[in-house]
């Protein structure tokens, strides 16, 4: 039988994994625009429109995410992220 005290801490955890998609999203979006533009090498063609620079950092990549497609962008694929959180609940329970 499920205690509180284990429900509790489903529970705690559960929500611990949400704050932490949900904050750590933006800069995972911008590091993958970051690692993909060096490996593509979009930047020495002028791809993502001509506003591709190799120098930017993920601060300013952050903005320039913001300022050409909306600070939603910031949380693109946070589903999936979110999926993941429920996977150690699983295992926990069925541990």
């Amino acid at each position: 039988k499920i205690s509180d005290q284990q429900s509790a801490s489903f529970l705690t955890s559960t929500i611990a994994g949400v704050i932490n998609v949900l904050l750590t999203n933006p800069f995972w979006v911008a590091n993958l625009r970051i690692v993909k533009n060096d490996i593509d090498g979009n930047c020495d063609e002028g791809g993502n429109n001509g506003s591709c620079n190799k120098n930017m950092g993920l601060f300013q990549t952050l903005f320039q995410i913001i300022q050409e497609e909306g600070i939603g962008q910031l949380w693109n694929g946070t589903g999936a992220s979110l999926l993941l959180v429920t996977n150690p609940a699983i295992q926990y329970y069925t541990y």
